[in-house]
């Protein structure tokens, strides 16, 4: 992703065809790989480089979940999905809530956006489980961890996603059928 001979010629053609969002497959280091092939460090140079580019790390760069954190605080145009760490929820739901907790601490609501994995499940499951979800009272009075609020689960579940298409929240949940939220 920091790579001017590779990464960038790629970033610069999608800014020509007007791409400003790009998702990128982080964390979730299985098998026998090489490790820093999936840590989230080069993104500080796609993320300097190309400030007018939203990047998304997927899997909240899971095992990197403190140095994503960090990135996310110091560049304006990264992002983190919970895809594969909404499972949490139901399978850990205290991992889930320490993940989650982080996420809102450091860079708060405005910087996290869903993902399901739903190419290998229907996520109707996690999305319930998601909506039902909070965080548990002694890590947000232990660590200053912020409760997931009604309005953080509207954000993280399509709210901050649309803003980064460049898509008007309350005119889309209008054209969808869904009354504007208050």
């Amino acid at each position: 992703m920091d790579d001017p001979k590779v990464a960038f010629p790629i970033f610069e053609k999608a800014q020509e065809l007007g791409v400003n969002l790009i998702g990128v497959h982080k964390g979730v280091p299985l098998g026998p790989q090489p490790v820093e092939h999936t840590a989230t460090w080069d993104m500080d140079g796609a993320a300097a480089n190309f400030p007018d580019i939203n990047f998304v790390i997927f899997h909240v760069g899971l095992p990197f979940l403190d140095e994503t954190c960090w990135q996310l605080i110091r560049y304006p145009n990264l992002y983190a999905s919970i895809a594969a760490t909404v499972n949490f929820a139901v399978r850990s739901p205290r991992m889930f809530a320490e993940i989650l907790g982080k996420l809102l601490f450091w860079c708060g609501e405005d910087k996290i956006v869903y993902g399901s994995e739903a190419p290998l499940f229907h996520p109707q499951w996690a999305l319930r489980a998601f909506m039902d979800f909070t965080i548990p009272e002694d890590l947000c009075a232990g660590y200053g961890y912020p409760q997931l609020t009604d309005q953080a689960k509207r954000k993280i579940l399509g709210e901050n996603l649309l803003r980064l298409h460049g898509m008007d929240v309350e005119a889309t949940k209008a054209r969808l059928g869904r009354p504007p939220a208050h």
